[in-house]
């Protein structure tokens, strides 16, 4: 195997959260941490996206689980889908139960972003956790997107 591959292989099964980076504990996607709970497992949009609600003018649409290479291919047609057929003047992003965040949920949400702004909408984040904020800050998309810390925010900034 070259050492790509067993780069992909053991980024699409293992990681560290960084609360567990101190312990040098390593456990698999889905584990759960000691004493909590196991976290979803990507790579279908069901369990990504968790709950889609209209409120107004706006589509507010609230994910769970892990973003990542395993889950965003079946995530980004199911986002652009109700981008598609709903066209809400705003996309409200909920990632409160997000537990991980790699550059292909990165690249989703910029593909998103860039589909909602063509077409005259603003796509908004609202419950970052403390992890994903940490991607977006580390990625400077925190300058990019708008960030709000509720989603009652999110619907009216």
């Amino acid at each position: 195997m070259s050492g790509f591959r067993a780069w992909v292989e053991l980024k699409r099964n293992w990681w560290l959260s960084d609360d567990e980076l101190g312990a040098g504990a390593v456990r698999r996607r889905g584990e759960a941490p000691a004493g909590g709970k196991a976290g979803m497992e990507g790579g279908n949009a069901v369990e990504s996206i968790r709950e889609v609600r209209t409120v107004g003018d706006s589509v507010v649409v609230a994910l769970a689980g892990d973003v990542d290479m395993r889950s965003t291919p079946a995530t980004y047609p199911a986002l652009s889908t109700l981008d598609e057929q709903h066209r809400p003047q705003r996309l409200v992003l909920n990632l409160e139960k997000v537990t991980y965040l790699d550059s292909s949920g990165l690249g989703m949400f910029l593909e998103i972003f860039r589909r909602v702004r063509a077409r005259g909408g603003r796509m908004v984040f609202c419950h970052l956790p403390d992890q994903v904020r940490g991607v977006f800050e580390i990625t400077h998309l925190d300058r990019y997107f708008d960030v709000f810390a509720t989603e009652a925010e999110a619907l009216v900034g």
